[in-house]
């Protein structure tokens, strides 16, 4: 186990080693810069038609399976017996809460004003309000790992 720690780590260094004496300088600042953003649009672009199909189909999932689960649930309470009032509503009071959750989800987890945008939009804010693309994500690491100071650092430890 230890060879192996000490041979995956000596590959990863030369590896790195090997990409930043490959690559020149010039080299690197002639990478196109959008590339990955247009790519990103490209993709939006085609997907803005499959919102509402993947909306309806999520939903349709959710209702089977809720209604799979919930017949599964009362049937294994009528064949053990115990049909309490307390435990048929406590079951059901669970249900409805666990599938209004995740219904909400569903309908709220797309577009603009959607959860998952929210989440990116607030991440936005804590790296320091700047708009994060993918392209400018890449072109940082390529500026980290051609800079020296990070095989500096790797040759030191």
């Amino acid at each position: 186990m230890k060879k192996l720690f000490i041979f995956s780590a000596i590959l990863g260094a030369a590896l790195i080693v090997s990409l930043t004496v490959a690559v020149p300088e010039g080299q690197a600042q002639g990478i196109e810069t959008g590339f990955l953003d247009d790519l990103t649009e490209d993709f939006r672009t085609a997907a803005a038609g499959w919102e509402t199909d993947m909306k309806d189909a999520a939903e349709i999932l959710l209702v089977s399976l809720g209604v799979i689960s919930l017949v599964f649930s009362f049937g294994f309470m009528a064949v053990k017996g115990n049909l309490d009032l307390g435990e048929i509503y406590a079951t059901f009071l669970r249900f409805v809460i666990v599938f209004g959750l995740f219904y909400w989800f569903i309908g709220n987890a797309g577009g603009k004003e959607g959860i998952a945008n929210s989440i990116i939009k607030s991440f936005e804010k804590l790296a320091g309000g700047s708009p994060a693309s993918p392209s400018t994500l890449v072109d940082r690491g390529f500026s980290l790992a051609l800079s020296h100071i990070m095989i500096d650092k790797i040759l030191i430890y």
